[in-house]
């Protein structure tokens, strides 16, 4: 049950990124017409902002990330989602969108091959041009000036296409002055993930007894606050009914090591430990500082959540254990939402 709440909870947490289009499969309904047709070259296109938590997605399906020089999002009457047919791409022209424009956390390598960025950026051009060219011929047949918050997806899971979709204005806006998907050798930046949901599983000694944990929380780097459930009763790896558990908070902190994906990680941790299944339980506190090393896998579990790994090693005091200083050494195994960093 404990498992299915935390998966539950990392799904829930990405259930709104942007990375994840509105209309995979599907178009929506035509737009209606509020005008006389315009030509597509005087309506303008606004790509979506994508904000840092936005996800990578996977291999198979990804967001194009394309922003342009637009500062601010043209407002208007709205009339209704617009969505282009699927770009039909061959296998190397959607490589070349794979290494140009697909997003990947950092320290992880662009999928190029033996293709330079700048290579693949005017391989994949034709092909988003063609995207954004139809998304404008849409919205103009209807009248609409502005197709904004244009978010471009390519995906290989059946045949490899290309596709943007966005929301068309009934406004008139300057068309676009500057091509997003134009090559560039400047690195195109994209903001690293602040914010996480994380959940762990742990297992350590507590002097000479073993002790079981799990915690579920939230990282916004470089700090990560979890709600922290304690087994302090083990003689052994099997639970005891009547033992001693606790229940408290866990407060990290994490220092980059490097461009890779591992950090430094200082912590305390407060737990107030009691018997379990007693009637009026007296209430103990526990104490933990420790320090130690987290690791961050860039592999992606469905696109949804990544695999992590802290080791933390301290010394732990309280009046649940007498008072007294002993080591305490824990394995936390554990997922989050996707970082990129």
């Amino acid at each position: 049950m404990r498992t299915r709440a935390v998966v539950a909870v990392v799904l829930v947490g990405c259930a709104s990124n942007p990375g994840n289009p509105a209309y995979p499969t599907t178009r929506p309904a035509p737009l209606a017409t509020v005008g006389a047709p315009r030509a597509s070259e005087t309506v303008r296109i606004e790509m979506k902002q994508l904000p840092w938590w936005t996800l990578a997605g996977t291999n198979e399906r990804f967001i194009v990330k394309l922003d342009d020089d637009a500062e601010t999002t043209t407002r208007g009457r709205i009339l209704g989602p617009v969505r282009t047919r699927d770009v039909v791409l061959a296998s190397d022209v959607f490589a070349a969108v794979a290494c140009a424009w697909q997003i990947v956390p950092m320290g992880d390598p662009r999928p190029c091959g033996n293709t330079t960025r700048e290579e693949a950026m005017a391989i994949a051009k034709d092909a988003i041009d063609e995207a954004r060219a139809e998304l404008r011929a849409r919205a103009g047949d209807a009248g609409a000036g502005v197709v904004t918050d244009v978010r471009c997806f390519a995906e290989s899971r059946r045949e490899a296409h290309l596709w943007c979709e966005g929301t068309a204005l009934a406004v008139d806006a300057a068309p676009n002055g500057s091509d997003p998907a134009a090559p560039r050798s400047t690195t195109v930046p994209f903001a690293s993930t602040r914010f996480l949901l994380v959940a762990d599983g742990s297992v350590g000694m507590l002097a000479d007894r073993p002790i079981v944990g799990s915690t579920i929380g939230f990282r916004f780097r470089p700090f990560e606050l979890g709600f922290y459930i304690l087994d302090l009763g083990r003689k052994s790896v099997s639970p005891s009914e009547d033992g001693q558990v606790g229940l408290g908070l866990t407060l990290v902190g994490r220092f980059a090591i490097g461009r890779s994906r591992a950090d430094a990680i200082a912590g305390v941790s407060a737990v107030a430990a009691f018997q379990n299944g007693a009637t009026n339980p007296d209430f103990d506190g526990l104490y933990h500082g420790f320090v130690g090393l987290a690791y961050q896998s860039s592999w992606r579990i469905g696109g949804a959540a990544q695999p992590f790994a802290q080791l933390r090693a301290g010394v732990a005091s309280g009046q649940a254990i007498g008072n007294e200083a002993v080591p305490m050494l824990e394995l936390h195994l554990g997922m989050s939402s996707p970082e990129r960093r």
